[in-house]
């Protein structure tokens, strides 16, 4: 693939995660109820699935670039991976538009995969191991990249983690639709339940014995 540790970066998007909108759209073209869905197994990439996750990955690109800003002149590497082959080979082959460019940034892949793209989760008990290769060589190249862009679901965050989690933002939140960037979404914070305020004041107790009561202390999303 030609790609060097920590000189490129990395965007994931989990196509088949369970969304509300995922499903709708399944259910439509499969005109069945959203219970009768298996998501994993009616994912299309056609139509309107196809164009809804076209619009997601377009953005996971943008939020890609505001992580790795780069003179117009100079072409990223970005390697893409995803759960759905038909799309990480859709932009593998027409590339992705982004702002302030004249020409198309074609990402690196592992191209013309085909076939079911198995999980750990789901598929383990009835494949061997080799089968589950792939999986693992994606996880290992997010790692070795400066910087992940991912979305719902804990692979391309467990990937965001291989590289220090010191260079990464996350695309589209669990309501399943591109999420605007920059964000703070990726942030870690903590309240310390050692201060006095918390513990020995009215953040305790009452109707909510043995629960905290954040009322008062500020949080990340407001800041």
């Amino acid at each position: 693939l030609g790609l060097k540790e920590k000189e490129y970066t990395s965007v994931h998007v989990r196509s088949h995660y369970p969304t509300t909108i995922i499903g709708n759209i399944a259910a439509r073209q499969l005109n069945i109820s959203f219970r009768e869905l298996d998501i994993e197994k009616s994912i299309r990439f056609e139509g309107r699935m196809k164009d809804h996750l076209i619009a997601v990955t377009n953005n996971a690109f943008y939020c890609d670039s505001i992580l790795n800003p780069l003179p117009a002149n100079t072409t990223p590497t970005i390697y893409i991976c995803s759960d759905d082959n038909e799309l990480v080979n859709h932009f593998v082959t027409h590339g992705v538009h982004i702002s302030g460019r004249q020409t198309p940034i074609i990402p690196v892949a592992h191209q013309n995969k085909t076939g079911k793209l198995l999980h750990l989760e789901k598929d383990a008990d009835d494949h061997a191991h080799l089968h589950f290769f792939p999986l693992i060589e994606d996880l290992l190249i997010m790692g070795g990249g400066k910087c992940v862009t991912h979305g719902i679901g804990s692979f391309g965050a467990f990937g965001a983690g291989l590289t220090g989690n010191e260079c990464r933002a996350v695309h589209r939140p669990y309501n399943g639709r591109p999420g605007e960037c920059p964000n703070n979404r990726a942030d870690r914070w903590a309240v310390n339940i050692t201060l006095n305020h918390v513990l020995l004041e009215e953040q305790i107790g009452g109707e909510r014995e043995g629960k905290l009561d954040f009322e008062g202390i500020p949080s990340p999303w407001q800041r």
